[in-house]
């Protein structure tokens, strides 16, 4: 077991998930996921790709036996006695139906699955399940995301995920990076940026902060020093092409990507 954070920064640890891609219940592959608030309802974000496992350029298979995952297993951290953390296996089944043609996730309403990302909303029943028995950290929390700092060209961004299924005693780890363009350019005419840093597999669903600096103020309004906070910026997807030390270039899904997935409540098509 491991103890409970305490603080802000401690605390986003626990923002991120592991998740395995399963088929039936054979493991295909690893990856990260979050919980996201909105409107009082939650939701499991993580890349398209993940949920699919298929490309989203050529929609070709990416397990090397063109195996399809029709189940998700996320490792959530419990809460018990003491501030003491034990992560809980849950299983989703990634379809509705036992032919396998009606996916649980949405998808971009415009771009479809050219943006990289599924959103599951998480239902009701099993929702109060889990927040009776787990710590929900959502990305977009006020108790990890700050709405103060601003996102600018060359700021620090922390990708939180677990590269190649590592972990630190289950909790996720933070690799440093920079907003590589400008954050309110949409490149292709989609929302997303590109980040400067150096990932691998396993950090494909991530959620990614920027770091910056803002004022502190005493309850009389006045200006008392800075601090440093984290502010949830979006999703991460993978490396920009296949060479992995070439650029350098990762990408990043904008958080207005998610909110627009979860008000388009676009259901996604059968990757079978």
């Amino acid at each position: 077991m491991t103890s409970l954070p305490k603080n802000s920064a401690t605390l986003t640890s626990l923002v991120s998930v592991k998740i395995d891609l399963l088929f039936e219940s054979q493991l295909l592959a690893g990856g990260s996921a979050f919980f996201y608030e909105h409107n009082g309802q939650n939701y499991l974000v993580t890349n398209w790709h993940n949920v699919t496992g298929r490309d989203p350029l050529t929609k070709k298979a990416k397990h090397s036996c063109a195996a399809i995952p029709d189940k998700i297993r996320i490792a959530i951290p419990g809460v018990y006695e003491g501030g003491m953390l034990k992560f809980i296996d849950v299983e989703l089944g990634l379809y509705r139906d036992e032919d396998r043609k009606i996916p649980i996730w949405w998808e971009h309403p415009v771009h479809f699955e050219k943006v990289d990302l599924a959103v599951i909303p998480i239902g009701n029943a099993l929702q109060k399940g889990l927040l009776r028995a787990i710590k929900m950290v959502t990305a977009n929390g006020h108790n990890v995301s700050n709405s103060e700092v601003q996102f600018r060209a060359g700021q620090d961004v922390f990708i939180i995920g677990f590269p190649r299924l590592m972990d630190g005693e289950g909790l996720a780890i933070w690799k440093r990076g920079s907003i590589a363009t400008e954050p309110t350019i949409e490149l292709g005419g989609l929302p997303k940026l590109y980040i400067d840093t150096a990932t691998r597999e396993g950090m494909s669903g991530s959620p990614v902060f920027a770091s910056g600096l803002i004022s502190t103020r005493t309850s009389g309004q006045q200006i008392s020093g800075l601090a440093i906070r984290n502010r949830f910026l979006g999703i991460y997807s993978g490396r920009v092409g296949d060479d992995t030390f070439l650029a350098q270039l990762g990408v990043v899904w904008k958080e207005s990507a998610i909110v627009e997935t979860i008000l388009g409540k676009m259901v996604g098509n059968s990757s079978f």
